[in-house]
Parts: structure tokens; C-alpha cells; sequence
């Protein structure tokens, strides 16, 4: 066992080792997480330390890999724009460097384009026969929400609304006929 100053503190290294191990076992984590995590656990900082050095030893810990993951996972989700996933990586304590890194892989303006272009394309069926600028400015606060920058956010939304406008001149012409 470790000494510590504080006798709260867990000292058992072992014990600390099964949790992580149990805790990585749901999915890839950030140094960060797995450091938060055994705080809550209460873990004297000095068998966190040891802990986080033999997880990188093993390779179980490395923030390429999880960043590599955790960024293909949000483009392949089809939900989340790049500064939404820009800021889940800063929270796990990801460096800058290697989020913009894979950022800039997964996310280029087609790519991002395409995921904002589906997430209109699914939030546009909830809107009700509103008027056309209140649509714009929903769907425009809906898609800065969700991470997606200004370039890709004006496109899906400008193609949509035609997409829709042409729709409806259609059904239109059909009642008439």
C-alpha cells in the first residue's frame, strides 16, 4: 500500500487498476475521464498517477487512438457538427492540436454539409405551416446547436427551403389538376 497524507484517500493501487479496467471495458477514454473517474472513486492522487502511467504502458489510455474514435463515432452518428465535437474533445482533455488535427480528416465542408443537410432534412418534418423566415431562423439556431459552422448551416438550409418550395408548387398544381 501507498502512503498518503489524507487516510481517506483509497491507497490500494490494485483495487484502483480492477475499477479502470472495468470502466475502460464500456468503451475508449481519455486520460481525463479515467482521472475524474477515480477522484469520484476517492483515490489518493498518487495511486491515480501510477495507475494512469501503467494504462499507458499498456497502451489502454492513448489520446490519438480515443480522439481518432471519438471523431469518426460523431461524423458516422450523423448528428453532431465539428465544434460540438471540438468541445466534447476539450472536455475530456484533449489537446488542441490533436483535435483539430482529426477535425479537419473527418470534417471537410462536403462531409459537414452532407450530416447538416440529413439533420434538416429531419428536423424540417417537425415544423408546422410556420412562416418561412421563422423556419429559417429555427432551423438556423437548431443547426449552431448541434456544432455545424456557418457555411455548411447556410447551404443545407438554403437547399432544403428550395427543396420544400419546389414540394409544395407541386402539390399545388396537383390539388388544382
Amino acid at each position: 500500500m501507498l502512503e498518503s497524507s489524507d487516510p481517506k484517500k483509497k491507497q490500494n493501487y490494485e483495487d484502483a487498476k480492477n475499477k479502470v479496467f472495468l470502466f475502460l471495458s464500456y468503451r475508449e477514454r481519455s486520460e481525463k475521464e479515467v482521472r475524474d473517474y477515480l477522484k469520484r472513486k476517492g483515490y489518493a492522487i498518487d495511486v491515480i498517477d501510477k495507475v494512469i502511467q501503467r494504462l499507458k504502458e499498456l497502451n489502454y489510455i492513448n489520446a490519438r487512438r480515443f480522439t481518432e474514435l471519438w471523431v469518426k463515432n460523431r461524423v458516422n452518428s450523423g448528428r453532431k457538427g465539428p465544434e460540438l465535437v471540438r468541445k466534447e474533445l476539450r472536455e475530456k482533455g484533449i489537446c488542441y492540436s490533436l483535435i483539430e488535427d482529426y477535425i479537419s480528416r473527418e470534417y471537410n465542408f462536403s462531409c459537414e454539409y452532407e450530416v447538416a443537410y440529413k439533420v434538416v432534412q429531419k428536423k424540417i418534418k417537425s415544423t408546422k405551416d410556420e412562416d418561412l423566415g421563422k423556419i429559417k431562423i429555427r432551423l438556423w439556431k437548431f443547426l449552431k446547436q448541434k456544432g455545424f459552422r456557418y457555411n455548411a448551416i447556410s447551404k443545407a438550409i438554403s437547399v432544403i427551403l428550395e427543396e420544400e418550395k419546389t414540394l409544395n408548387s407541386l402539390d399545388r398544381k396537383n390539388k388544382r389538376i
